[in-house]
């Protein structure tokens, strides 16, 4: 398959993946509705490329070549850290809203501390995928 190709593949296929433009902005937007949380801190993590197969990185170089083309395309994790501070019930509910969103994005890790009961810190980790390497409108 021709690289035009493969792209159009793995752009049907990231329909329902958030643009990695717009993630920052999706994540403070759906803040506004939620007076009981601080946004501490937001920001983008490096641009990663994903590795498709594992199996890929094993194979010698006379196999990885016949791979098929959608295996060797470039895919790139975006990601980003959000911290946030806030009471229990708030925080679970801004969860909530992000994971109910229809575009998506994928969850990487999540660490709760309570500070000061009530209030707590979460930092949040999440990626998208994309096909560009830089970041998209943003």
């Amino acid at each position: 398959k021709t690289d035009k190709q493969v792209s159009s593949i793995l752009q049907r296929r990231s329909i329902n993946l958030m643009d990695p433009g717009q993630m920052g902005q999706v994540l403070e937007t759906v803040l506004r509705d939620k007076p009981g949380i601080v946004l501490q801190r937001l920001s983008s993590l490096p641009v990663k490329p994903l590795r498709l197969s594992s199996d890929a990185e094993t194979e010698s170089d006379e196999k990885a070549e016949s791979l098929p083309s959608a295996l060797n395309a470039p895919v790139y994790s975006h990601g980003f850290e959000v911290v946030l501070l806030g009471e229990y019930a708030d925080i679970y509910d801004y969860l909530r809203h992000l994971e109910g969103l229809s575009s998506s994005f994928f969850w990487d890790s999540l660490e709760y501390k309570v500070s000061s009961y009530p209030d707590s810190e979460v930092t949040l980790r999440v990626h998208t995928l994309s096909a560009v390497e830089g970041w998209i409108g943003g």
